[in-house]
């Protein structure tokens, strides 16, 4: 939700003010990247998130790309930042699936065949040349 991500967005900023001093780099390991763009303005080091550099690699590698992830808040937040990269000519779509993230990442194996239709289903009727699997917790499945 926009609450959470909020939240977590000011607990990277936080985790940022107590453990930041002397990092080289921070890579912002969270899908949806809470607090991506005020850690950017703030660091002073170079800041990359994960679904950032995800979504950038998409663009390059594969010009259209889709995101398949968990929980139905995420679509119109996903569009948003995709937006805000400035890579919204290359999204075909956001398909979300009904468990969020937590329940697949708890379940992974019973979310693999609704992750696994919902990136299908995008390849086919949007286009998508790429499938980006949006969700920390779901780092691994992209080969099963």
């Amino acid at each position: 939700s926009r609450t959470a991500a909020a939240i977590a967005g000011h607990a990277a900023l936080d985790a940022f003010a107590e453990h930041g001093e002397g990092c080289d780099a921070v890579y912002l390991a969270c899908f949806g990247d809470p607090g991506l763009f005020p850690l950017k303005e703030l660091a002073g080091v170079p800041v990359i998130g994960m679904a950032e550099a995800s979504c950038k690699a998409a663009a390059v590698e594969a010009g259209r790309f889709s995101i398949a992830t968990g929980g139905e808040r995420w679509g119109p937040m996903l569009h948003e930042f995709v937006a805000m990269l400035g890579l919204s000519d290359s999204l075909a779509a956001v398909e979300t699936v009904a468990p969020n993230g937590a329940a697949i990442a708890a379940d992974p194996d019973g979310a693999i065949a609704l992750l696994a239709d919902a990136c299908r289903r995008t390849a086919e009727r949007d286009g998508a040349r790429a499938v980006i699997l949006g969700g920390a917790g779901l780092a691994g499945l992209a080969a099963r």
